[in-house]
């Protein structure tokens, strides 16, 4: 079994060295441990929950969060799930060329091929929207919120 305490302290790190905050200026681990409290409460569901912008948000590369997974590790038979946390690392990571909203769609139908993915893209996608802003909505904000319940949509099917 992996040792997420490890993971949640390494994550917990590279964020609060990071100036990455939410929409509402909130430092960004706050959303990360709002995901990872309120997904599935399996094992690697939770590691991924803990995992899934530090790729996209420039903190890790893939490279980084392997080896942060193996330092985790408690047992040999952990590599099976270190690889699975990997595989679904790379589905929940938004490719760099995703610049439109079709673009965008492919990538959350992608997500569907993956159980780890989808399950914390759908925490994921709920937590932002959930998190009320605390600021006036802008016609920026009603898109990324129409983009949102789309992608669940999506994804919930």
């Amino acid at each position: 079994m992996l040792d997420i305490d490890n993971i949640a302290k390494s994550v917990h790190a590279v964020y609060m060295n990071s100036d990455i905050v939410d929409q509402n200026g909130m430092p960004a681990i706050y959303h990360v441990l709002r995901v990872f409290t309120n997904c599935k409460d399996e094992q690697n569901v939770k590691v991924l929950a803990l995992l899934h912008d530090v790729v996209e948000d420039g903190l890790m590369t893939f490279a980084d969060v392997y080896s942060l997974l193996i330092k985790s590790a408690n047992d040999p038979s952990d590599a099976k799930d270190i690889d699975e946390i990997i595989k679904g690392l790379k589905y929940i990571t938004k490719p760099s060329y995703v610049k439109t909203n079709k673009q965008y769609y492919l990538y959350i139908e992608s997500i569907n091929e993956n159980y780890l993915a989808k399950q914390v893209k759908i925490t994921d996608l709920k937590s932002n929207l959930y998190n009320p802003i605390t600021r006036k909505l802008t016609r920026k904000d009603i898109v990324r919120v129409n983009k949102y319940m789309k992608s669940l949509m999506i994804l919930e099917q």
